[in-house]
C-alpha cells in the first residue's frame, strides 16, 4: 500500500443490481489502467460472491489486500440489499487494511461504462434502472473523455414521469446538436411502452453495460472522487436508496393510522 496520489491501486465494487462486478485499476505517472476485472452473476447473492471476487481480481493482478490503497464502492440507488452489501464489505476491508474508502453513485458508474465500452463518449446517456414496484431508478449524463457532466439528478419515479424530465431537459439542451441517445438499464426494457418516446428528436440506440465494466467504471470514478474531494468519513458513508425500505414503510404504518383517527 503506498497512498501516494501519484500511485494508487484501487478495487472498484458494484453491488447496485442482481448482477455484480469488482475491477482493480491503478493510478501512474496521470494513467489509470485496469489490471483485473472480475463479474458475478449470482442472482443477488452478493454476500457470499462478492469476497471471493475480490480475492480472485486481486489473484489475477498478482496483488493482495496489502496493495490496495482504496476502495471504491457503488452507494446507490439500487438493490438496497446489494448496496448494502457492497458497502460493508468495503468498510470492513478499508478498516481492516487501513485503506480509504469513497461511495460513487450508481447511474453515474453506468453512464461511465456506456461511454468507455459502447462508443458513448460526447453523446448523452439516459440511466434507467428498475425500481420495481411500478417505478425506476433515473438520471441523464454526458460522458465526455475526462469526466463523466450530469444533466439530471438521481430520482424514483414512474417510468413517464422519468421520460418526461428527460425529454424536457434534451429539449432544453437541443442547441447542443445530439444525434443519439444512449439508453442504459432494464428500466426501458419493462416499461418500453411509456419510456421509449423519450427524446422524439433523437435517435434511440440501447446499450448493455455488462458486469465488468460496471466494477471498472466505479473504481475509475472513484479514483477521480479521491483525487478531487480525498477519502470518505467511513463512519457516515451511506448508501443512497432515494426511497423508504419495506421495513422502513412497515414501521409507519401504525403511527399513519394513528395520525388519521
Amino acid at each position: 500500500m503506498t497512498d501516494s496520489r501519484d500511485s494508487l491501486r484501487v478495487v472498484g465494487i458494484d453491488t447496485a443490481t442482481r448482477s455484480g462486478g469488482v475491477a482493480l485499476v491503478e493510478r501512474a505517472a496521470g494513467t489509470i489502467t485496469a489490471l483485473a476485472e472480475v463479474a458475478h452473476d449470482e442472482d443477488l447473492r452478493h454476500a457470499e460472491t462478492l469476497l471471493p471476487a475480490i480475492d480472485r481480481c486481486l489473484e489475477q493482478a498478482g496483488g493482495s489486500l496489502a496493495d490496495v490503497d482504496g476502495y471504491a464502492v457503488s452507494i446507490g440507488p439500487g438493490s438496497f440489499t446489494g448496496l448494502r452489501v457492497g458497502l460493508a464489505t468495503a468498510k470492513g476491508l478499508a478498516f481492516a487494511t487501513g485503506a480509504w474508502i469513497v461511495g460513487v453513485p450508481t447511474l453515474a458508474a453506468y453512464a461511465s461504462a456506456c461511454g468507455t465500452d459502447c462508443g458513448a463518449a460526447g453523446a448523452p446517456v439516459w440511466v434507467c434502472l428498475d425500481a420495481r414496484k411500478g417505478e425506476v431508478y433515473s438520471a441523464l449524463f454526458v460522458v465526455h473523455a475526462d469526466r463523466v457532466e450530469r444533466l439530471l439528478d438521481d430520482a424514483v419515479e414512474g417510468p413517464a414521469a422519468a421520460a418526461a424530465r428527460v425529454r424536457a431537459c434534451l429539449e432544453a439542451h437541443r442547441a447542443r446538436a445530439w444525434s443519439t441517445l444512449r439508453v442504459v438499464g432494464d428500466g426501458t426494457e419493462r416499461y418500453a411502452g411509456e419510456t421509449v418516446d423519450a427524446a422524439t428528436h433523437l435517435e434511440i440506440q440501447s446499450a448493455l453495460v455488462p458486469p465488468e465494466g460496471r466494477g471498472r467504471a466505479v473504481a475509475l470514478l472513484g479514483v477521480e472522487r479521491y483525487l478531487r474531494e480525498g477519502p470518505a468519513d467511513t463512519a457516515y458513508l451511506a448508501p443512497a436508496y432515494l426511497r423508504a425500505s419495506e421495513a422502513e414503510l412497515k414501521l409507519r404504518e401504525p403511527q399513519a393510522a394513528r395520525d388519521s383517527r
